[in-house]
């Protein structure tokens, strides 16, 4: 199993580029093994004796801010390898009011420390490594550290980390964190939500793999966020009034222009136009000409749904930000058809679900 997959990242290193350190010896592992009394992971083994010894791996999204920097062997810390790693669950010890952190006259946070090293450098800002567990009975497997809590995987593999990190990207069925409530919270509202789709007579279409939600991220140079990207996978592609009991629908993310998002949304506080003629306000802070800004605003984000108000004339837009400093907000573009005017607004932070719940429940701006 390991050869087949070790041959299955050669083969997909070489069809994209990706160049590593030249491997290191089977002399370098053998001493380094017995200098702390340690066997290391075959699958590690494998792989930086036939792959490389280090490097910059991309990320599966093809963001360059996202790729990851393996360590040479040479570079690792392993100096708390030889003891054991006794653990086998995910645990948040910087939330966990059952022990005395303070004290840990157990001995339990100490533990954390051992069996296993850091293989990447940490992610800038996000504080988290992720490591190779070598001594105990998850020895083999690569789990995610803070300075505050430890996730397992689903017995990932090191091999399967490669792969999951530079193609198939970190699904949460494999890498879920089995204490970390907010995946259930999400779940849950993602289940509700598709009852109240349902009882309001709206079909969701079909839906949209990870697979295809990774290849749209990586054509484009984006990152969608997480709920959007869940709606899509669990409940589907949009969707649509099962008869004309209903106005509502959201937009197909596969039917929308998409060569828009690859370009950055640019504002950061409410703009006003007219039409033919753009003006930001002077609390803005936008040094672009005014003809180029009308053509930058409508860049970097989905339109998940328009609406007419009833008896008035004005028009709006509900957008999903995917690219730029406000990626993952919903803000609203409201046009006035009769003084040809418009406004790009915020509404706040609300994320996508809280919008789907929100415009399901038929708020008024």
């Amino acid at each position: 199993m390991s050869q087949s997959k070790l041959e299955e990242i050669i083969v997909l290193f070489k069809k994209r580029h990706i160049e590593l350190n030249p491997p290191t010896t089977m002399e370098t592992v053998r001493k380094v093994e017995a200098q702390y009394h340690i066997t290391l992971p075959q699958e590690y083994v494998l792989f930086i004796t036939t792959v490389g010894n280090g490097g910059t791996l991309p990320d599966s999204s093809g963001l360059k801010h996202l790729s990851r920097y393996i360590y040479p062997i040479e570079q690792c810390n392993f100096g708390k390898t030889t003891l054991s790693f006794p653990y086998e669950k995910a645990w948040d010890w910087g939330h966990d009011d059952t022990y005395n952190r303070e004290a840990d006259s157990e001995g339990k946070i100490a533990a954390t420390q051992y069996g296993h090293f850091a293989f990447i450098a940490p992610d800038d800002g996000e504080g988290y490594t992720w490591n190779l567990i070598v001594n105990g009975p998850c020895s083999g497997e690569v789990w995610e550290f803070t300075d505050w809590k430890m996730c397992r995987g689903k017995s990932v593999g090191f091999l399967d980390w490669v792969l999951d990190c530079v193609e198939r990207g970190f699904s949460k069925e494999r890498y879920i964190d089995p204490d970390d409530n907010s995946t259930n919270e999400m779940d849950a509202r993602i289940e509700q939500l598709q009852k109240k789709l349902k009882r309001k007579k709206l079909k969701p279409r079909s839906l949209i793999s990870e697979e295809q939600i990774q290849d749209i991220e990586r054509r484009y140079g984006v990152k969608l966020p997480q709920e959007y990207s869940l709606f899509l996978s669990k409940v589907g592609n949009g969707f649509a009034p099962a008869d004309n009991s209903s106005e509502k629908f959201m937009n197909p993310l596969t039917e929308q222009d998409l060569t828009r998002i690859s370009q950055p949304f640019p504002l950061e506080n409410m703009w006003s136009f007219v039409i033919n003629e753009c003006q930001h306000p002077k609390s803005e802070t936008i040094y672009t000409a005014p003809d180029n800004m009308w053509h930058k605003v409508q860049c970097g984000y989905l339109i998940l749904s328009t609406e007419k108000k009833r008896n008035l004339p004005i028009e709006q837009a509900y957008l999903l930000i995917v690219n730029g400093a406000k990626a993952g907000e919903i803000w609203c573009l409201s046009y006035y058809t009769a003084k040809g005017q418009g406004q790009y607004g915020w509404l706040g932070k609300m994320s996508f679900l809280d919008w789907l719940e929100g415009y399901l429940n038929g708020f008024s701006l």
